[in-house]
């Protein structure tokens, strides 16, 4: 009796609960700490979709604002260069035909990328203890002519002491150059810019196209950075007075002689022969059109040993030198984009450099396709911009890459949404690269929370050539907006190396991706090997990131009746949601389910694949639980999103249900035929 006893009671409830698997501990992926002194560069990309407008207030001085839009000069730049917004609200898209002029093609032989839907993005670089940025004997850090001693070289070899640049660089308005032709701009009120010399600015050869690149903000010279890189030799006179009378005009009206050899030293750099030649990111040399755009001027907090100038300054180009100057000096090289917003900031020593930057980074950041997935994506793949081999000066990481007529070059498959030869083979609009973090240097990726838009891929037929005027490009816009889809920006399975697709970089939680240096990641090779073999060149950059937009951002699970409070079976709710928590009525993507604890999913079918006629977003099954005081945990998983889109619910029962009736038959029938057995064995009196 006493073991019908532990049989029935075992058919409830089990004696001993099993044990509970420890959870792994983490990997630590952190390097270890740095030494003092010690190069330490720290990257971080945020604000995927966010575009602001420019303030051209006397407070704000040109820097952008906080109230989102597209600014003028991406319609202007429709005029002369095709670019077409192609989504004028958050998040924000301009579409562009991307190819350098110089590159060439032979129909039939290959094709190129007809335009490319890009967004924005936020780019910022903290980096201390730079060696390779300098102002001592024998240094050059390139961003400030060198104009002390008898010469280039003479003025190279003397020490430069300290130096502050506190930089902003975005481009102008037409309201901008109208207001600085009529002397009412900060540019003239603020930093000395004469009007009349602009006049350029308002004719026909020079009209604002949208790459008018203005450079605002200060330097900060101590007497030997000002002997250096200004020949303010003369330790008796204070360095404001020095300055001014070195840039007194020879006749009135004239740019001042200080102004000139400033905005000498950049044009030498970057035109076409020059050591930084610009042309093979941007089709163009350096230029300021007829006059010197450039205007120094001495701020009222200048003291006789500490020089603190205003400067300001107009180009074409300015962008792509300042660009050049990051990558020779290790900042830049293998993420280069064209930056608008663009923040610098650097405290530069005789022995080492600390620079902050802050941009938008534009004509980077594309919309494509993800692996396995044909929802919309961004990729955002190491790269440099470089996409053509012309210009001396310059040794252009694109000449592998580039297409030439007659000659065949390497391609790889596009999947820019709405392309007419979408999924095709094209030749390269940039130069893919290799991005191995080194020690000291970290890198983290911010995902946006909230709604998000992308294009889904698709094959389009409204033509795609992009012309310049705009002819035709709004028709493509609006076919490419049929196609949008709303959800959360999510980190895509199709990121390179797929390692980076683990919780051991990605925190979903907090939509965080970081990366410590170093790293090793492999390249990804071009696989072509016929007619020429091209496997020494990368198909794509590596880290290569992906970001889908999923239209689910949760599998919501409920019990309809209430939280299990005892053992027994329970329906369980599954229910698709987007990121506002509404229901996806017409999902058809898959969930998986996963149980932990005393519980099983009754009938074992775990996962489910929706169909929007019949499920409308929410699926229902069955959980068992079959034991008390045990947490039991269950976790729903997009099959494809297994990062992002996920949850969980986690309870513990504490009473015992009552079973149905066949459950508790069972025991009392087994009781009672072994009852009827002792019975009958019983020996009869005469046999005892």
């Amino acid at each position: 009796m006493a073991m019908v006893a532990i049989m029935v009671v075992s058919a409830f409830v089990m004696l001993v609960p099993l044990a509970k698997e420890p959870a792994s501990a983490p990997v630590d992926e952190k390097p270890a700490r740095m030494l003092a002194n010690e190069r330490e560069v720290s990257y971080a990309i945020s604000n995927i979709g966010d575009s602001y407008l420019k303030d051209s207030g006397d407070t704000a001085l040109g820097r952008h604002g906080s109230t989102l839009g597209l600014n003028e000069w991406w319609n202007a730049r429709m005029l002369n260069y095709s670019d077409t917004p192609a989504h004028d609200t958050y998040p924000f898209y301009v579409a562009y035909q991307p190819e350098s002029g110089e590159n060439k093609y032979v129909a039939g032989q290959f094709q190129h990328m007809p335009y490319g839907t890009y967004g924005f993005y936020r780019f910022a670089i903290e980096a201390k203890n730079l060696t390779t940025v300098a102002t001592g004997a024998g240094k050059d850090p390139l961003y400030l002519p060198i104009l002390g001693g008898a010469d280039y070289d003479a003025g190279l070899a003397m020490d430069g002491g300290t130096v502050q640049l506190n930089w902003h660089f975005t481009y102008l308005t037409t309201q901008d150059k109208d207001n600085m032709i009529a002397g009412t701009h900060y540019a003239n009120t603020y930093y000395g810019v004469v009007g009349d010399v602009l006049a350029p600015f308002g004719s026909h050869g020079y009209p604002n196209d949208g790459w008018y690149y203005e450079q605002t903000g200060t330097a900060v010279f101590d007497r030997d950075a000002a002997a250096k890189f200004l020949g303010l030799a003369n330790p008796s006179t204070p360095l404001f007075t020095q300055f001014n009378t070195s840039n007194t005009p020879a006749t009135p009206g004239d740019p001042g002689p200080m102004n000139t050899s400033w905005w000498d030293n950049y044009r030498v750099d970057g035109i076409d022969g020059g050591p930084y030649n610009i042309y093979a990111a941007y089709d163009y040399d350096i230029d300021t059109g007829p006059a010197v755009c450039y205007f120094l001027s001495v701020d009222p907090s200048s003291t006789a040993d500490s020089l603190v100038l205003r400067i300001w300054g107009c180009t074409w180009g300015m962008e792509m030198l300042m660009n050049r100057y990051m990558d020779v000096q290790g900042l830049i090289p293998n993420f280069i984009a064209t930056p608008e917003d663009f923040y610098f900031n650097a405290t530069i020593t005789p022995t080492s450099a600390n620079i902050t930057i802050r941009m938008d980074s534009t004509y980077h950041i594309t919309t494509w396709k993800d692996a396995d997935w044909w929802g919309p994506a961004y990729m955002l793949e190491a790269q440099h911009i470089d996409y053509n081999d012309i210009g001396n000066g310059w040794d252009s990481r694109f000449l592998d890459y580039m297409a030439v007529a007659n000659s065949w070059k390497p391609t790889r498959v596009q999947y820019e949404p709405g392309a007419n030869n979408y999924g095709v083979e094209c030749a390269y609009v940039a130069t893919p690269r290799l991005w191995n973090l080194a020690a000291g240097e970290s890198l983290t990726v911010k995902l946006p929370t909230g709604p998000h838009m992308g294009y889904i891929p698709y094959v389009g037929t409204v033509s795609d050539t992009f012309p310049k005027n705009g002819g035709g490009n709004l028709l493509k816009v609006a076919e490419m907006n049929t196609h949008q889809m709303w959800g959360e920006l999510v980190l895509g399975p199709g990121t390179l190396p797929s390692a980076l697709y683990t919780n051991a970089y990605y925190d979903a939680a907090n939509k965080m991706l970081t990366i410590d240096g170093p790293t090793t990641w492999a390249r990804n090779a071009n696989p072509h090997t016929s007619p020429v073999d091209y496997t020494s060149l990368d198909e794509t950059g590596v880290p290569k990131f992906m970001f889908d937009v999923a239209k689910v951002s949760t599998y919501e699970m409920t019990f309809p009746g209430g939280t299990p409070t005892e053992t027994g079976d329970y329906t369980l709710q599954v229910t698709a949601k987007n990121v506002t928590g509404d229901v996806v009525t017409d999902w058809n993507g898959t969930v998986d389910l996963a149980v932990t604890g005393p519980a099983s999913i009754v009938g074992g079918v775990t996962t489910h694949t929706f169909d929007p006629g019949t499920d409308d977003g929410v699926w229902t099954t069955t959980l068992r639980i079959t034991d008390v005081a045990i947490p039991v945990v269950v976790t729903s998983t997009d099959s494809l999103f297994t990062l992002d889109v996920t949850d969980s619910i986690e309870f513990t029962v504490t009473d015992v249900g009552i079973p149905e009736f066949p459950t508790m038959l069972m025991p009392v029938m087994v009781a009672a035929a072994m009852i009827v057995v002792f019975i009958r064995r019983r020996p009869k009196k005469d046999e005892e």
